[in-house]
């Protein structure tokens, strides 16, 4: 375990994990809304043109990707309350320690050691 708390040390292991959690952000957000967007796009298409069995078969789509957009949106918080409950307090201090704000991960003046 000492080989692992060494290693979160390190500021490019900090960066790289901070860029995976800024990653794991903007997908939880970006893709419900567009799985959204795009299925509230297709139901509009379908209660425009005015058939009945379209729009039946839109809202289904339409419900299936709201679900989706769920499923992507919870998956990272379950695999982070995993991680917490079955992981070493080494690897919570090292997830939990990594920046994820865009400047910090950024920022040139930080020299990677």
């Amino acid at each position: 375990m000492e080989i692992l708390a060494a290693v979160c040390e390190e500021v490019a292991v900090q960066r790289v994990m901070g860029i995976v959690k800024l990653i794991m952000n903007v997908i939880c957000i970006v893709v419900p809304i567009v799985l959204i967007l795009l299925g509230s796009f297709d139901l509009f298409k379908a209660v425009t043109a005015g058939k009945d069995d379209d729009i039946k078969n839109k809202q289904k789509t339409l419900i299936k990707r709201v679900i989706a957009g769920v499923i992507v949106f919870l998956v990272p918080t379950i695999v982070t309350i995993l991680m917490n409950l079955i992981g070493a307090d080494d690897w919570k201090a090292c997830w939990n320690g990594a920046r994820d704000d865009f400047q910090a991960l950024f920022n040139l003046e930080d020299k990677i050691q």
